[in-house]
């Protein structure tokens, strides 16, 4: 019985801590729930404090509001020091919606103008030699008739000066001339007439042969460069090149050479 008595007395402590009591937090208006837990292990407790999970995410700590505040000031020290660069970003935007306005502009008025580019057909080519009693053949001028038509739905052309024609055989050119300025229409057939005077350069043989009567079919090529600037109802748009290119087969280059066939393309581009 003593032995009991001393192996239970042996296992108590020397003196006995009462618990202290929780110590009671607040933070502004929210109190705080501390939990005591005791730790098997050690002598010493773990107090575990709970807060309020909506409070910690809608208060942020004071030093997240300093970090905001310096990152601001730095953003403005930023935009207060490169001005080039918000003028940068103000004309690029602008050009940019220039060129949206510009493109719905363009598509619009080619939606309702329906433009197509103008077709050529060779009328008449005469022929009318000058009096020279050095050469007979001297300073010859060819006369070229030719009918161009305006398919386009509502937008008309405006020939300008500064064109140029040309009559070449076997790609020698032999005579050049100016084109004329006239204005065209929608939907319109218009005949112009271009006069070329032969070059300096030797005339090609089987052109000399049918000035002088050869019966002999000829394969000419007759180009055209025009300047025009096409319009919407009395609007006229950019300035654009229309070349034309005829492959011509003509009898005796006598007075009016006989057209036995012709073939013409045209290209109308900026």
């Amino acid at each position: 019985m003593a032995e009991q008595e001393e192996q239970t007395s042996s296992r108590m402590p020397a003196h006995h801590i009462p618990p202290r009591p929780l110590p009671q937090l607040t933070a502004g208006n929210t109190s705080l729930d501390i939990v005591s837990v005791t730790n098997p292990g050690r002598d010493a407790n773990i107090y575990i404090v709970q807060y309020p999970k909506d409070q910690i995410y809608r208060v942020p700590p004071p030093e997240n509001a300093k970090l905001v505040e310096i990152y601001r000031n730095q953003n403005k020290t930023i935009r207060r020091r490169n001005p080039f660069i918000s003028f940068l970003k103000w004309f690029l935007g602008a050009t940019l919606i220039i060129a949206l306005l510009l493109g719905i502009i363009a598509v619009v008025i080619f939606a309702v103008a329906g433009p197509a580019t103008p077709k050529f057909t060779i009328d008449r080519l005469s022929i009318k030699s000058s009096n020279s009693t050095k050469r007979s053949l001297a300073k010859t001028e060819y006369e070229l008739a030719m009918s161009v038509t305006n398919p386009s739905r509502r937008m008309g052309f405006s020939y300008n000066t500064g064109g140029e024609a040309v009559v070449a055989y076997n790609g020698l050119e032999f005579a050049a001339g100016a084109t004329p300025k006239f204005r065209q229409g929608h939907k319109n057939t218009t005949t112009i007439r271009i006069v070329l005077h032969e070059l300096e350069e030797s005339l090609p043989k089987s052109v000399e042969k049918s000035r002088k009567g050869s019966k002999d079919a000829l394969r000419l090529v007759i180009t055209a460069k025009f300047p025009v600037n096409p319009g919407v109802g009395g609007m006229e748009l950019w300035k654009m090149s229309l070349e034309v290119s005829c492959d011509v087969k003509v009898i005796g280059l006598v007075k009016e050479a006989k057209i036995s066939s012709q073939e013409c393309k045209s290209n109308l581009h900026s």
